[in-house]
């Protein structure tokens, strides 16, 4: 960061934080433990993806308002767009209403309603459980970094519904984890963060918690 970006950044304060997928990325950091993450917050993460029977990852979802979206197939100009050459990884800004979406997120909503996730994301069984940092929850102890859920209680994405992130929570407990906190977002869905008004107009409970959120890395680091 220093020289690319000219950043200096303290490797002894990083915090973690992701929604949905990036949720995901989060905890993974926090699972490998290196570098050393002093604290996590993660909202509406994807969990137990390496359990398909459990999280439904591999079961088609398309319940509002994903049934909304377009069937959609990759061209090879739109793979282009999702792997570009000059980056890690595409952008997958939100569709403004009325607006047409992006590619990656129209190709990221299809995997949803056709319940491909798991094989699109991964080549095997194998693979997914060990990048799925729920598998090393079991042995986290007291090491594992503060760590704070927040959820919707509307929310029944794939992977990312009330009671995954109540087992995961127990889970890392019950494993010695010693600061886990989880906050329920009443009548809120999936991306409940991003929607329009959010922190400027909106500042009801789901700016609240995410406000919340953000104090607990602050308090941590």
């Amino acid at each position: 960061m220093l020289s690319t970006h000219v950043i200096d950044v303290d490797t002894s304060k990083m915090a973690a934080m992701g929604m949905s997928a990036g949720g995901l990325l989060a905890l993974h950091l926090s699972a490998r433990g290196e570098p050393n993450i002093k604290a996590v917050t993660v909202l509406y993460p994807s969990l137990y993806l390496s359990q398909p029977s459990l999280s439904r990852t591999n079961e088609p979802y398309n319940l509002p308002p994903y049934n909304q979206a377009p069937e959609f197939t990759p061209t090879h100009e739109d793979w282009n767009q999702l792997c570009p050459p000059d980056k890690q990884i595409s952008e997958a800004g939100l569709p403004i209403p009325g607006t047409r979406m992006s590619v990656r997120v129209s190709y990221m909503i299809n995997l949803l309603k056709t319940g491909t996730w798991n094989t699109a994301i991964t080549s095997s069984p194998e693979e997914l459980a060990a990048l799925d940092p729920c598998s090393k929850f079991a042995n986290a102890g007291a090491v594992w970094p503060p760590t704070f859920f927040i959820q919707g209680d509307l929310d029944e994405t794939p992977g990312s519904r009330i009671d995954l992130v109540v087992k995961a929570a127990d889970e890392l407990r019950k494993a010695g984890a010693e600061d886990v906190k989880v906050e329920i977002v009443q009548g809120a869905r999936h991306m409940f963060d991003a929607m329009p008004g959010v922190g400027t107009q909106d500042l009801g409970p789901g700016w609240l918690a995410v406000k919340k959120g953000l104090d607990f890395l602050v308090a941590r680091c």
